[in-house]
């Protein structure tokens, strides 16, 4: 069993896009294409469709290469990103499970909101296990997230909830 010094380091994560995420992006992008081209479209709504694909697929790579390069998750709940080549302070606003891949969003300390997926090639699999360890302890914010939805909210509504003697937890079965 590791020592705890290493559970009390930062957790690097490597936000960078990889070797799968251009894969992912080449293959929706085909995906795309090939689903226009076989469409009964005109040439120039084809064409216009294409271009369409092309400037998601720019846009989507452009955000990517945006985002910071490195995220540090202390043991402490503090979060770090390498914002412009130097650490600053960041939150970490919302985190989920995306088909098996953990996906992050963050606000960097301009303000600007981030998110990418974590693909294999990013996050070996003690890195994933030591971030579902910090994410179960150190739960992002929900406001900034999710306006609207706040905790006094979702608690009221559990309320109303058990008010009707409904209950959505775990049944006998």
């Amino acid at each position: 069993m590791p020592s705890s010094s290493a559970y009390a380091a930062p957790l690097e994560l490597d936000l960078t896009p990889g070797r799968w995420e251009r894969l992912a992006l080449g293959v929706a992008v085909l995906v795309a294409a090939c689903g226009i081209w076989l469409s009964a479209l005109s040439g120039t709504q084809m064409a216009g469709l294409l271009l369409l694909a092309v400037v998601w697929a720019v846009h989507g790579w452009r955000q990517a290469a945006a985002r910071p390069t490195r995220l540090l998750l202390y043991a402490d709940g503090q979060v770090e990103a390498n914002v412009g080549g130097d650490l600053r302070a960041a939150e970490l606003l919302q985190a989920c499970s995306y088909l098996g891949l953990p996906q992050l969003e963050l606000r960097d300390a301009d303000g600007r909101r981030h998110s990418g997926l974590l693909f294999p090639d990013r996050l070996d699999p003690g890195g994933r296990h030591r971030l579902r360890v910090w994410l179960a302890t150190h739960r992002p914010e929900d406001s900034a997230a999710a306006p609207g939805l706040r905790r006094d909210h979702a608690a009221a509504a559990a309320a109303a909830v058990a008010a009707q003697g409904r209950s959505y937890g775990r049944t006998g079965l």
